[in-house]
């Protein structure tokens, strides 16, 4: 139930268009940083709850952040478990 930080990113974006752009970015870092060190399970925890809804829908997304979106859509069947 009580997780540990395990490993730490960070990732510099120029120009990023809003700040819910910005928490889809750092959701998506974090879901490739989980594949990229091959674990199971990932937590993706963010302040933004319409970019966490959308990125636990299977719906397309149609807004600005949309293609950010479907790239975490698409990468979610990499884990055995993830939370948002």
């Amino acid at each position: 139930m009580r997780g540990n930080l395990l490993v730490l990113k960070t990732v510099i974006h120029r120009n990023v268009p809003s700040p819910f752009a910005t928490e889809a970015y750092a959701c998506l870092e974090g879901i490739k940083l989980g594949i990229a060190l091959r674990t199971q399970s990932v937590r993706i925890m963010g302040d933004s709850k319409t970019v966490i809804k959308k990125s636990q829908t299977t719906s397309t997304d149609k807004s600005v952040i949309g293609a950010i979106i479907r790239d975490i859509q698409n990468k979610k069947s990499c884990f055995q478990k993830l939370t948002f």
